[in-house]
């Protein structure tokens, strides 16, 4: 694996806990042993007790230490998750048919999908499904949490951004390649065009819950004091 390559340990509760090894303490041992939580938001995630448990455990670690809490949020909409809809509304109803008599359980699992909704993260789905969840939030740009693609570029260029985006998303050769069809797949540097693209990294000032970053292609200009301070992922590809 990449990562344990270059000395990060990774754990996984269903390759790392031998058999016959109390699973739930291992499970909390690793959970606070770790610097940093990626959970993965799948259509069936609340069917998993266990899935649900672990989640408040995260929560509970964050909230009396620098854990970092990272959602991924994989053909799901946050505002299911925090609102607990569709196929977790469905998963909910069986729960609190099992747990009639442990109420308070289901309530600190529902309290735990509201906390970790709310922190934003990547959203993994179809590009027009995608657009839609954002905008559904605010046709506002400086209202809504995330941004991608032409909005995320119009923000930052009318640097209208808000304390309220916590997620941003640009691959700059993606619109070029949108707005002026084959033209930029036949430049050999796909810089080229995107050279003339002013992009000041003052437009981030304002930012200052910002988490989550997705540069391609995009070449910023000033000083980086103005860059979030509050980043938990970048990831900047094809910059000069």
């Amino acid at each position: 694996m990449t990562l344990v390559h270059v000395g990060i340990h990774t754990f996984r509760d269903d390759d790392e806990i031998e058999r016959g090894e109390k699973r739930r303490d291992e499970i909390e041992r690793a959970i606070y042993e770790s610097k940093i939580s990626i959970i993965i938001f799948l259509k069936n995630y609340t069917s998993s007790t266990w899935s649900l448990n672990e989640l408040v455990k995260i929560m509970e670690h964050r909230k009396f230490s620098k854990h970092i809490v990272l959602p991924i949020f994989y053909d799901v909409n946050p505002s299911q998750v925090k609102e607990q809809t569709g196929s977790f509304a469905e998963a909910f109803a069986r729960h609190e048919e099992s747990f009639k008599s442990d109420m308070d359980t289901v309530q600190r699992w529902r309290a735990a999908l509201r906390e970790v909704a709310d922190l934003g993260g990547m959203l993994l789905e179809d590009r027009d499904m995608r657009r839609n969840s954002t905008r559904q939030e605010s046709p506002d740009l400086a209202k809504r949490s995330r941004l991608w693609q032409k909005d995320a570029f119009d923000a930052l260029r009318e640097k209208i951004g808000t304390k309220i985006i916590k997620c941003l998303t640009i691959d700059l050769q993606r619109l070029l390649k949108e707005k002026y069809g084959k033209t930029i797949a036949n430049q050999k540097n796909p810089l080229l065009m995107s050279n003339e693209v002013d992009i000041e990294i003052d437009a981030f000032a304002n930012m200052q819950r910002l988490k989550l970053v997705q540069l391609d292609y995009v070449k910023l200009k000033g000083d980086y004091k103005d860059f979030p301070k509050s980043l938990i992922w970048l990831s900047w590809y094809g910059f000069a």
